[in-house]
């Protein structure tokens, strides 16, 4: 039988994962389809093979570079790093609000493959970094319960809010929550730094 010491496995002995989880959360819950941007570039007047081509042009630039964003924030910490990630994801939807050119797209999506490159398997690993070394499954078994959780009302949300109001207004307000969310995220994370100093 196993013998579980459940106040080395509790996340609520780690303050700093539970804040971490929130603000991930809330981040997710604007971090909706890629779809939408797709929708939003054909909306603009963009032909099927250029949206497509835009689309690969952000694969293309996550792919290249998440190891390098990767292997930085294994060498210099992952705080700088995924908090820009997180403030690029809200300028991005905000130029999205803004854009009407394809040369704007074109940038847009260049820095949408930037914060994903930033983000994906930074956000994870940071969350197993400030676990407690007992609890680092519990953890990261929260961080993909609630991100999975998140992503639903994500697009469900920011596709309420195109339909009603437009996409200008959809975007703007996920960009907005989104730096919000980056801010949370210095913030919470430079606390860590002065308390470990």
């Amino acid at each position: 039988m196993l013998n579980i010491d459940h106040k080395k496995t509790n996340l609520g002995r780690n303050g700093q994962v539970k804040k971490l989880l929130f603000i991930v959360f809330l981040f997710t819950i604007v971090n909706s389809s890629n779809s939408f941007l797709l929708l939003r570039a054909a909306v603009l007047g963009v032909s099927t093979a250029n949206v497509l081509l835009l689309y690969l042009l952000f694969h293309l630039t996550a792919s290249l570079l998440s190891y390098i964003s990767g292997a930085f924030s294994d060498r210099y910490g992952r705080r700088g790093i995924l908090t820009v990630g997180y403030a690029l994801y809200g300028f991005v939807y905000i130029g999205f609000a803004e854009v009407h050119t394809t040369i704007g797209l074109i940038g847009l999506f260049i820095l949408y493959g930037l914060y994903s490159a930033f983000t994906k398997g930074v956000e994870k690993a940071l969350v197993a970094d400030i676990s407690n070394p007992e609890s680092k499954g519990t953890a990261l078994g929260f961080y993909a319960m609630i991100t999975g959780i998140g992503l639903f009302p994500a697009s469900l949300l920011t596709g309420l809010l195109w339909q009603i109001f437009g996409a200008e207004v959809s975007f703007l307000i996920n960009g907005v929550i989104a730096l919000i969310a980056s801010i949370l995220l210095f913030r919470m994370l430079s606390i860590n730094v002065r308390k470990a100093t």
